[in-house]
């Protein structure tokens, strides 16, 4: 192998471990942003700093919460499908873009420190 295909090789591998890293992580939204969105999309409505107003035994946050929604992806599911017979409504792709649910989901994750995961 010469020394450019070498390097690219070298590159992609980084690249595709960066990416692997980020995705083991989770969460890929702007929490700052998303912060902001929850406030504008009315989810602080129910769930005023994470809590729940309607259901208090259900709040958007603690090790209960981080425990049934480990993966982002089921909390992506609920939003976007609401929760029959609850005042969860369904948020779809028109209402709420998939970057922005990205950033509420960073902004949530940030309501239960990392200690009590």
């Amino acid at each position: 192998m010469n020394r450019t295909a070498a390097a690219c090789a070298t590159v992609i591998g980084i690249v595709v471990s960066v990416g692997l890293q980020a995705a083991e992580a989770g969460t890929t939204g702007d929490a700052k942003k998303g912060a902001k969105l929850f406030e504008k999309a009315n989810c602080a409505g129910c769930h005023p700093g994470g809590g729940n107003a309607i259901d208090p035994q259900h709040p958007l946050k603690g090790s209960k919460f981080a425990s049934a929604f480990k993966d982002d992806a089921k909390i992506e599911s609920l939003v976007r499908s609401g929760v029959k017979g609850t005042a969860m409504p369904a948020f779809s792709k028109a209402k709420l873009s998939d970057s922005d649910l990205k950033d509420i989901i960073a902004y949530i994750r940030t309501l239960t420190p990392k200690t009590s995961r």
